[in-house]
């Protein structure tokens, strides 16, 4: 499989979770079988890319099983928007860095450690996301 085929579906399922993916045990089948599919991805390189999106996924997954405070569902709503793929890339490389200072924000005023923690830690699936946006980029 192309790396681009595992990643459409793994975006497909992002933007699904919490509109047509509510209940956090479909969000967790649809994990596994995107994890069934990132061992079948063409190229070292490519396949290792997919396993890491996958902790990712798999911070998703812990998340909507563990009701979460209101602090970790706003960073959660603001990562989302940060990885919408609408736009040019540089349009969505502006739109996840503005959705990781968001974040930033939101967890400074979090009102535990832990919140503050989990809010953070959305950083990295926008990070990741703007690493493969420059990879693209790089690419043309």
């Amino acid at each position: 499989m192309e790396y681009l085929e595992f990643d459409t579906e793994r975006r497909r399922i992002v933007h699904a979770y919490g509109r047509e993916i509510t209940d956090p045990e479909e969000l967790a089948a649809a994990v596994e079988r995107l994890r069934e599919l990132a061992a079948t991805v063409d190229g070292e390189a490519d396949r290792a890319k997919a396993f890491r999106y996958l902790t990712s996924m798999d911070d998703l997954v812990r998340e909507a099983r563990t009701p979460d405070s209101e602090t970790v569902w706003a960073a959660n709503d603001a990562m989302m928007r940060g990885l919408q793929p609408i736009g040019t890339p540089a349009e969505q490389q502006a739109r996840a860095r503005a959705a990781m200072d968001e974040i930033n924000r939101i967890a400074a005023a979090a009102p535990t450690i832990g919140e503050q923690i989990a809010a953070q830690e959305m950083n990295g699936a926008l990070a990741e996301f703007i690493h493969v946006l420059d990879t693209v980029s790089a690419e043309d």
